[in-house]
């Protein structure tokens, strides 16, 4: 029947997505993105229990390692993504995917893509902050290296005009900034440049200059980055924010 013929057919791209040589040649592209879209909709399916158990049998990692062979790739990247945060949503998957280096991967989709391609550079927002949500949790408090900082503020100088971007980027900023040890590098990464920019783009949306206020105020608990934040017109932005 049609129905087994799809089935088997799925199992097969399911397979081949879990092998480590899944690169997607432009010729074979439909299949890793098909079986991608697969995933995401069951990832996202709260009636199947699925999500849990895509950790363990290798998805998270699986997924970084196809985004990272095909990084050229927007469709892929942006589906990459989406599953990654729907698997972030499990708390046990989140060491899987750290262990998989999945923010250092989307840190790269993020600056391969920013600079023409506004939903996935929103989507790679999303993926960080799914990642690194819970860094301010005593058990999970981790400086960011694989520079996330970086991305984000290329994001934002990329496509920061796009109000899902400024809006996404603005929260991943949030759950980095709050961390001492990744406020503190900030300054130097164009970071207090960057959430400065976001809210004189964006000074009339309540939900991005509230969040940018709060990035605000992690990192002016750092002597230099108060510094770069008074450079950047930052008495004079957070002020006309407050009128």
């Amino acid at each position: 029947s049609k129905k087994t013929e799809r089935d088997c057919r799925q199992r097969m791209y399911v397979r081949r997505f879990m092998q480590p040589s899944s690169v997607m040649p432009p010729s074979c592209s439909e299949p890793i993105e098909q079986v991608l879209r697969t995933l995401v909709v069951l990832a996202s399916d709260e009636k199947i229990p699925l999500v849990a158990h895509m950790g363990v049998t290798g998805i998270g990692k699986a997924v970084v390692r196809v985004m990272r062979k095909n990084q050229r790739e927007p469709t892929v990247c942006k589906l990459g993504c989406q599953l990654i945060v729907r698997l972030a949503a499990d708390e046990s998957n989140l060491p899987l995917l750290q262990t998989a280096k999945a923010s250092e991967e989307i840190a790269t989709v993020i600056m391969t893509h920013a600079s023409n391609d506004a939903l996935v550079t929103e989507w790679g927002c999303r993926g960080l902050l799914a990642l690194c949500a819970d860094d301010d949790q005593a058990n999970n408090a981790k400086a960011r290296t694989g520079g996330e900082i970086e991305a984000v503020v290329w994001a934002i100088q990329r496509q920061g005009t796009f109000l899902e971007v400024a809006e996404w980027s603005t929260k991943v900023f949030v759950a980095l900034a709050c961390i001492p040890a990744n406020a503190m590098k900030f300054g130097g990464s164009g970071g207090c440049e960057a959430i400065i920019s976001l809210v004189k783009a964006h000074s009339r949306e309540a939900s991005v200059c509230e969040t940018a206020c709060k990035v605000i105020k992690y990192l002016a608990m750092n002597e230099n980055n108060r510094a770069w934040l008074g450079a950047s017109g930052g008495c004079d932005v957070v002020g006309t924010v407050q009128r």
